[in-house]
């Protein structure tokens, strides 16, 4: 994925503990107090009422208990996606 791009992602590990993985490759280990996931509307990809860029989110995935290697093979495979439409 091209400079500037970046495909950023955690994974919860404890209550309170997260993983951060950035193209694939681990980063860090954060801990975050615990709370209870609020009710609200969840919006990808934009923000209603906002128009899109070109910096916008491109892709969003989720999983449980993903791995190290769940998180490379994701990174692998959007990258490989983005070569193979010439974005990368």
């Amino acid at each position: 994925i091209t400079s500037g791009a970046r495909l950023i992602s955690w994974t919860r590990n404890a209550a309170g503990q997260y993983d951060i993985y950035v193209n694939g490759v681990f980063l860090a280990t954060i801990s975050v107090t615990s709370t209870s996931v609020t009710n609200a509307v969840l919006s990808l990809l934009g923000i209603p009422g906002v128009s899109f860029g070109s910096a916008q989110t491109a892709m969003f995935f989720a999983g449980g208990a993903l791995t190290a290697g769940d998180h490379l093979a994701i990174y692998n495979a959007a990258l490989a996606y983005h070569q193979g439409v010439g974005a990368a």
